[in-house]
C-alpha cells in the first residue's frame, strides 16, 4: 500500500433513516459515514511508501544545504549533490519530519527550479502539512517542469503524473472534487499502472456522487496491487459494487475489509445492510447486532443498526412462515425475554433458533451463553463459551464474557487470562474500557 497521506472527505455522518430514501442511497449514506470515521479513526499511513526500505535512519544533513543559488554548486559534484538531495529528502519524509523535509525541497526548487522533482517534493511535504493551496501551487510548478536522469531513479510520486496526483490531491482535500477529477484522471492516465493514482481517482468519483463509475477505478487499483487502500476503501469499493448491482461483490469487499480490520467500527453495520440489500435477512440481522455487542448501544452506529434490524423484524413478521423470518423473530423474542428476565423462555427460543440456523454467526452462540450466565448456569456458559472462543479466536464480546464466568466461578486466573486475551486482541473493547473507568 502506497503511504501517501489519504484525504479526509467532508461527508455527512449516517444519522439514521430520512423518509423518502430509497436502499441504494441508505448504503451511500452508510458507507460514506464508516469511511469517515475510519479515516479518524486509523493512523496515517506510513509515508512515501512507494519508496525502496523500510523505516529511514536519520539522516546526515543533505549538500544542498551548502549553497544558496544553483551557480554556486560545481557542475562535477552536480549529480551527486542531487542524489544526495533525493536521498535524504526521502529519509527525512518516511520518518514523518515533514517540516525539515520541506524546507529542503524548497531550497531545492531554488537551485534546481527546471526539474520535476524538487517540486513535487514540494507539494507532497506541503500535503502532508495539510498547506493545501501552497501544495496545489508546487504541482502547478511540477507539472510545467522537465524530468531528470539522476540517481536515484525516480519513483511516480516524483514524475509528471506524481505532480497531477498532488494537486488532484489536495483539490480534493478542500472538496473541489470537480478539479480534483481530471487532474486525478491526468494521473492516471500518465501512468496506468500505478495503483495509487487509480485508487485517489476511484475515491473521488465515488465521493463526487458516482459511486457506479467508482467501482471499475477501485477494481482496477486492487488489481494492480491486492494490498492497495485502507478499509475505507474497501467500505467504498463494496458500496460502489452495491450501486452496480453487484451486492455480492459488495459483501467480499467488506469480508476483505473485515479481514484486515476485524474491530474497525460501522464494517458490521456495513455488512449487514449489504446483507439486507441482498435477500439475506439473517446474516444482516446477525452482523447488525455484531455491530452494538462489538461497539456498544452508545457507539456511532449503533442507531442505524437498531433501525435496520427494527426493519428487519418488522418484515419477518409479516412472513412468519418463512425459516428464515423465523429465526429472526425468534432471536428477537428471546432478547424481549432476557428484559423481562424470562431467561429460560430466551434459552428455550435461542435452542430453537440455533437448531435450524441459516447463518454461520457466533452472535446466536453468544446470546445463548449469556443467557445461561443470567440465569446461574455458569458452567454450562463457561463451556458454552469455551466452544465460542475456540471457533472464533478474537470474538471480543465472548471473552469478556468469560472472564465474567470465570470470577462468578472462582477462577480468578483463568478469568484474568480471558481479559488478557482480550486486551490483546481488541484493547479498545467498550466493556474493557467501561471496567478499567470503573477500577
Amino acid at each position: 500500500m502506497l503511504g501517501f497521506l489519504r484525504p479526509v472527505p467532508a461527508v455527512p455522518a449516517y444519522a439514521g433513516r430520512p423518509r423518502g430514501t430509497t436502499s441504494r442511497q441508505r448504503g451511500v449514506r452508510l458507507a460514506r459515514a464508516i469511511a469517515a470515521l475510519c479515516a479518524l479513526g486509523a493512523a496515517a499511513p506510513a509515508a512515501w511508501g512507494s519508496m525502496p526500505g523500510a523505516r529511514a535512519p536519520v539522516p546526515a544533513p543533505a549538500r544542498i544545504e551548502q549553497f544558496e543559488t544553483e551557480k554556486q554548486i560545481p557542475k562535477a559534484d552536480r549529480a551527486a549533490i542531487f542524489e544526495d538531495y533525493v536521498r535524504v529528502f526521502r529519509a527525512e519524509f518516511e520518518r514523518g519530519e515533514f517540516a525539515s523535509a520541506l524546507a529542503l525541497a524548497e531550497r531545492a526548487t531554488r537551485l534546481y527550479p527546471q526539474l520535476r522533482r524538487p517540486w513535487n517534493h514540494t507539494a507532497a511535504a506541503r500535503t502532508r502539512l495539510l498547506r493545501w493551496g501552497p501544495a496545489i501551487e508546487a504541482a502547478r510548478f511540477a507539472d510545467r517542469a522537465r524530468d531528470d536522469e539522476d540517481r536515484p531513479a525516480p519513483v511516480p510520486e516524483e514524475s509528471a503524473a506524481g505532480a497531477a496526483y498532488w494537486e488532484g490531491l489536495a483539490l480534493y482535500s478542500t472538496q473541489r472534487y470537480s478539479e480534483a477529477l481530471p487532474r486525478l484522471h491526468a494521473a492516471a492516465a500518465r501512468n496506468p499502472l500505478w495503483a495509487e493514482a487509480q485508487r485517489a481517482l476511484a475515491e473521488c468519483v465515488f465521493v463526487s456522487g458516482k459511486a457506479a463509475d467508482a467501482a471499475p477505478l477501485y477494481a482496477r487499483a486492487f488489481e494492480l496491487d491486492p494490498t492497495q487502500g485502507t478499509t475505507r476503501d474497501l467500505s467504498y469499493f463494496a458500496e460502489a459494487r452495491a450501486a452496480t448491482g453487484d451486492v455480492e461483490g459488495g459483501v467480499a469487499a467488506l469480508q476483505e475489509a473485515l479481514q484486515r480490520a476485524p474491530f474497525e467500527p460501522g464494517l458490521h453495520a456495513k455488512l449487514g445492510d449489504l446483507y439486507r440489500r441482498g435477500s439475506r435477512p439473517v446474516e444482516a440481522y446477525y452482523e447488525l447486532l455484531y455491530e452494538i455487542l462489538l461497539h456498544g448501544p452508545q457507539s456511532r452506529f449503533a442507531a442505524p443498526a437498531l433501525s435496520m434490524q427494527s426493519e428487519l423484524v418488522k418484515a419477518a413478521t409479516q412472513t412468519r412462515q418463512d425459516p428464515a423470518s423465523e429465526e429472526i423473530i425468534l432471536v428477537a423474542g428471546s432478547l424481549r425475554s432476557v428484559q423481562d428476565n424470562q431467561l429460560h423462555d430466551a434459552l428455550h427460543k435461542l435452542q430453537l433458533a440455533q437448531r435450524d440456523s441459516r447463518a454461520a454467526s457466533p452472535v446466536p452462540q453468544f446470546l445463548f451463553a449469556d443467557a445461561e450466565e443470567r440465569a446461574g448456569l455458569h458452567d454450562k456458559a463457561r463451556t458454552t463459551l469455551q466452544a465460542l472462543v475456540g471457533a472464533y479466536p478474537g470474538f471480543a464480546p465472548a471473552l469478556f464474557l468469560l472472564s465474567d464466568v470465570e470470577t462468578a466461578a472462582g477462577r480468578p486466573q483463568a478469568a484474568e487470562q480471558a481479559l488478557q486475551r482480550l486486551r490483546d486482541a481488541f484493547p479498545g473493547y467498550w466493556k474493557l474500557q467501561a471496567k478499567a473507568a470503573d477500577e
